[in-house]
């Protein structure tokens, strides 16, 4: 007949075992803040430069004549650019998108998508890696639609050249 005996965790052991765990948390913690920053390093001056590369290609696509821009902005962050513009103006969404329809297709543009937004329509656009959205609310936010161009955001093209 065999007996065991339970040995008792000492202070000793307990504190080691919380010592690991403690440990092993600040490895990864590290690992994290290295990765992130290692992204902002080597990541972040490509969105930069993309987001300017972006605001050239926006002076391509002509607005309606009778839109009234409120404003451009352009961002970045590692892996991802965006640069928009917001407009006032009375045209329908009908042929606002009919003007960048064709504005879009001059500047080498397709077609890639169409869905509803805030109650009213999102156009998609893409070129190579780009892409490009026309929304237009059904009720303004302090302005009637926006274009926005992007890079490393809409997924339908990062797929393809072309979409349509």
């Amino acid at each position: 007949m065999s007996t065991s005996t339970h040995v008792p965790e000492t202070r000793r052991d307990s504190a080691l075992r919380v010592g690991i765990k403690e440990g092993l948390l600040a490895v990864v913690v590290a690992a994290f803040v290295g990765w992130a920053i290692y992204d902002a390093v080597a990541y972040g001056p490509e969105a930069e430069r993309m987001t300017r590369e972006l605001q050239g290609e926006y002076g391509t696509i002509s607005a309606p004549a009778s839109a009234t821009q409120r404003g451009c902005q352009g961002s970045s962050k590692p892996h991802q650019a965006v640069y928009s513009c917001s407009f006032d103006s009375t045209l329908r969404y009908e042929a606002v998108r009919t003007h960048y329809d064709a504005a879009f297709a001059n500047a080498g543009w397709s077609p890639c998508d169409q869905v509803a937004y805030r109650g009213g329509t999102r156009r998609i656009y893409c070129k190579d890696t780009w892409s490009a959205s026309l929304s237009y609310p059904a009720e303004p936010m302090g302005w009637t639609f926006v274009v926005e161009l992007t890079w490393g955001l809409e997924q339908s093209c990062r797929r393809t050249t072309r979409c349509s």
